[in-house]
């Protein structure tokens, strides 16, 4: 058991023969003292009440006495609050705990902890440690992105009820479903979002939510048991078709646009990224001189991390003539990026953000050149949905697009499946239809 106790130490007295005033710490049986910077003479000392008293010798008693009671309520403070590790600590340790102890900043930390009590101030501590997790190597500017827009609508349907935050105490799967409930009405559409969310769009919201839920009970600010997501689960639904068959992409190849205008780069982009097996577009803009060496592309891609070397096709290699001449290897091979990637005077937030409006961009140029539902994905979906068109196993397909697991590549060929099935439904109706004889 510690204490700490006001103590007039008469063992050794000063030249003027006052003797000083102390907080006495016993802690584990051993003893320490801190000064109190007073000190009097005895016969102004109150050894009753532990005070000095006031007198012509010390006419700012009754400050002294506020500084030292001050201190002792300090250590006392101190002592109480390390209760579970006193045991652990020895008296050295505990008397650097007290001198060191501002109360002040304790306030600050006790409100900096209680706001960690809260779902949306903690998620936005999340989104803040992301950015500065983040790195030109492993940068995790998007994921902060992404979360940051979950929790933004998150705010808003707590708004919606007059609240400000919700405690994870408070979060559970009825919140879930409320807030399902106003996704998908529309009751959350925003200034620049003219419709209602569909599942897939809120699945993406609720899986941000979720790990911000798991990272809360890792750190210990949920309880496990209060799981909100154990009694709900989060609904997929089949996308729209997102590949489109060779003869789409024939027919945008006939297309011709003036050189270097907008439209142009933009084609080129498309062509290339499928040449490379349906390459992402960031790492398209991302694509250095040095990645590629001779007649193959080497490189590694961000999302997965995961090596991709390939052939240049001959169509490829003619994109590339556009871009090349004149650059050193470290230059990049498209002008999608270059502006912005290696600027010093931006943070990899902003790069972020307009990494983001660059693919939006060319979204909305792919739109003018393949249709109102072509975007950068459908060039990956369609160069899978094409190999399968081709005869080549879903297996090889996976290894070409670098999936962990044949599911995942499995999902970018529902489409050629059921197209599959059609046609067979349509041959074998087509049989019986023309009287062809059929087994009995």
């Amino acid at each position: 058991m510690a204490s700490a106790s006001i103590i007039y130490d008469t063992r050794n007295p000063k030249k003027d023969k006052t003797n000083p005033i102390v907080i006495r710490i016993i802690h584990n049986r051993k003893m320490t003292s801190i000064k109190t910077g007073y000190s009097c003479l005895v016969d102004d000392w109150d050894e009753d009440k532990l005070k000095i008293k006031q007198s012509k010798n010390f006419s700012n008693a009754g400050r002294a006495n506020s500084d030292i009671f001050n201190l002792q309520s300090k250590a006392n403070n101190v002592i109480d609050k390390n209760q579970k590790k006193l045991h652990l600590l020895t008296i050295d340790e505990l008397r650097n705990l007290i001198l060191d102890y501002d109360p002040e900043k304790e306030k600050q930390n006790e409100d900096a902890e209680e706001n960690r009590n809260y779902f949306l101030k903690y998620g936005y501590e999340v989104v803040e440690r992301l950015i500065a997790e983040s790195t030109p190597e492993k940068d995790r500017t998007g994921t902060a992105g992404a979360t940051e827009t979950a929790l933004n609508c998150f705010k808003k349907f707590l708004a919606l009820r007059g609240l400000d935050d919700l405690k994870f105490s408070d979060f559970d799967h009825k919140v879930l479903q409320s807030f399902e409930a106003d996704c998908l009405s529309g009751r959350l559409m925003g200034k620049y979002k003219k419709k209602a969310c569909g599942i897939n769009g809120l699945a993406t919201y609720l899986r941000h939510l979720r790990t911000v839920v798991n990272l809360a009970i890792a750190d210990e600010l949920m309880l496990p048991e209060k799981y909100p997501f154990r009694k709900y689960k989060i609904k997929r639904q089949k996308p729209q078709k997102r590949a489109v068959k060779k003869t789409v992409l024939g027919d945008i190849r006939k297309q011709e646009y003036e050189k270097g205008s907008v439209m142009w780069h933009n084609k080129n982009y498309l062509f290339f990224m499928f040449n490379a097996r349906g390459m992402n577009f960031i790492d398209l803009s991302r694509l250095r001189v040095s990645n590629i060496n001779k007649d193959r592309i080497r490189y590694i891609r961000r999302k997965t991390k995961r090596v991709y070397d390939i052939k240049l096709t001959q169509e490829a290699k003619d994109i590339l003539q556009h871009y090349l001449p004149g650059k050193k290897e470290t230059d990049y091979v498209f002008p999608i990026m270059a502006d912005i990637l290696d600027r010093d005077d931006m943070t990899l937030k902003e790069k972020g953000r307009s990494q983001a409006d660059r693919l939006k961009q060319h979204n909305k140029y792919l739109k003018k050149i393949g249709g109102s539902t072509f975007t950068s994905y459908v060039i990956r979906h369609s160069w899978a949905t094409i190999a399968k068109y081709s005869n080549v196993p879903t297996s090889v397909i996976k290894e070409g697009l670098g999936h962990e697991d044949e599911a995942t590549t499995q999902s970018y060929l529902d489409d050629f499946e059921n197209e599959v099935l059609d046609d067979v439904n349509e041959m074998v109706v087509n049989a019986t239809a023309e009287g062809e004889k059929q087994p009995a």
